[in-house]
């Protein structure tokens, strides 16, 4: 949960937010019925996750740049790469000389530029990869 006001992040836990009676998410631009506030600012609280129809937050998007820019490998899980601004991070990793896996169920503008590339869903690669850090970190 993200406060309007404030820009504060916050677990659902923490704001005591109940899915049953709030559902599970909200649009940031649209006030919901019932829905919760942030007791000390006192604006509303949204949902951090960003839906379909949301403006991406500027600061976010900022930093992701910046990010993309000083990379040296760059993971991309499950996007088609064709929703801008998100898919241009991929341009600018590359272009940094960062190298790019991909792992989606479909193709994307840059599967000749990447790395390496599965073409399965997320799940497939990450419980393994995961494994696979684990142990060779303990």
């Amino acid at each position: 949960m993200r406060c309007l006001a404030c820009d504060r992040l916050y677990t659902s836990q923490e704001v005591r937010r109940d899915t049953n009676r709030w559902r599970p998410g909200y649009r940031s631009q649209n006030s919901v019925v019932r829905q919760p506030a942030y007791l000390t600012c006192g604006d509303r609280l949204a949902s951090s996750v960003v839906n379909f129809g949301d403006s991406l937050p500027e600061k976010e998007v900022e930093l992701s740049g910046q990010h993309a820019r000083r990379c040296d490998l760059m993971l991309v899980l499950g996007s088609s790469l064709v929703v801008e601004p998100a898919a241009s991070l991929v341009r600018l990793a590359l272009k940094s000389g960062a190298r790019v896996v991909l792992i989606n169920q479909g193709k994307t503008p840059y599967d000749k530029a990447a790395t390496l590339q599965a073409w399965t869903g997320i799940s497939e690669v990450i419980s393994s990869a995961v494994e696979w850090v684990q142990r060779e970190l303990g």
